[in-house]
């Protein structure tokens, strides 16, 4: 029995919006610094983070990936219903 790919896109969208919004939840209320991604300086997300917070601060930049999780989240409904039978 296979999985349609509709459910998996689905399934791929509600984890990458809930990941982001999990992401942008601990940026706002731990700060950068404290979320467990940014401070360390290594890995490319740590450093977008930091830039970002301390370009337009820590609830600006959660606003941004929050928004971004939601527009994943937006595209995967999207391409899973065209992708339905």
């Amino acid at each position: 029995m296979t999985v349609p790919p509709h459910i998996v896109t689905y399934g791929l969208g509600v984890v990458t919006g809930t990941g982001l919004w999990v992401l942008a939840w601990r940026v706002w209320t731990l700060g950068p610094a404290d979320a467990g991604i940014a401070g360390r300086r290594s890995g490319l997300v740590g450093g977008v983070v930091d830039g970002m917070t301390a370009t337009i601060g820590a609830a600006a930049t959660a606003g941004i990936i929050a928004a971004l999780g939601l527009a994943a989240l937006i595209y995967a409904i999207r391409l899973g219903r065209k992708q339905a039978p």
